[in-house]
């Protein structure tokens, strides 16, 4: 119990000190040897001038991702994300109109999961390996089967395979 407290004490002292203002914190300047990024300028102060504001999206799936590709999102791959995020039109995976954005995206982050990546597609495609075993034949009827999308899903979630 004492070492506990010990420990405890010790990593509140530190984050407090962290957390205490410095002399180069009351200032504008940069660090010693700190350079700009392109564009920016040293006008930074604490109203919020000399700031970006960039519109992105942090967390995209693709056709990749078992979730995505078994929630109905079939074609779409990292390139169609990305020139989707450009304004550029590309096939919606659902209705299968030629879409666009008004504006252009700063950023996008592609967040596809790595377990099962792109395993769903091969499912879904008939991979002799993967129709091998009873649970892949159950998952390809599922995934092959209009209107069964969501029971794939469900399945797949429930068996515990995503935590």
């Amino acid at each position: 119990m004492y070492q506990t407290s010990v420990v405890t004490l010790l990593a509140l002292s530190l984050l407090i000190l962290g957390c205490a203002p410095s002399e180069r914190d009351s200032t504008t300047e940069p660090a010693p040897g700190a350079t700009m990024a392109p564009g920016t300028t040293d006008t930074a102060t604490a109203d919020g001038g000399g700031t970006n504001l960039y519109w992105g999206d942090t967390h995209l799936h693709t056709g990749y991702s078992f979730d995505a590709y078994g929630l109905g999102n079939r074609t779409t791959d990292p390139n169609t994300a990305y020139r989707f995020a450009k304004g550029l039109p590309v096939v919606h995976p659902g209705h299968r109109a030629l879409v666009r954005i008004d504006r252009p995206l700063d950023f996008l982050v592609v967040t596809d999961h790595a377990e099962f990546l792109g395993v769903v597609p091969e499912i879904a495609a008939g991979n002799p390996q993967l129709l091998s075993s009873e649970l892949g034949r159950l998952w390809h009827e599922m995934l092959t089967t209009p209107g069964r999308e969501n029971e794939f899903f469900n399945d797949f979630v429930e068996r515990g395979t995503v935590d």
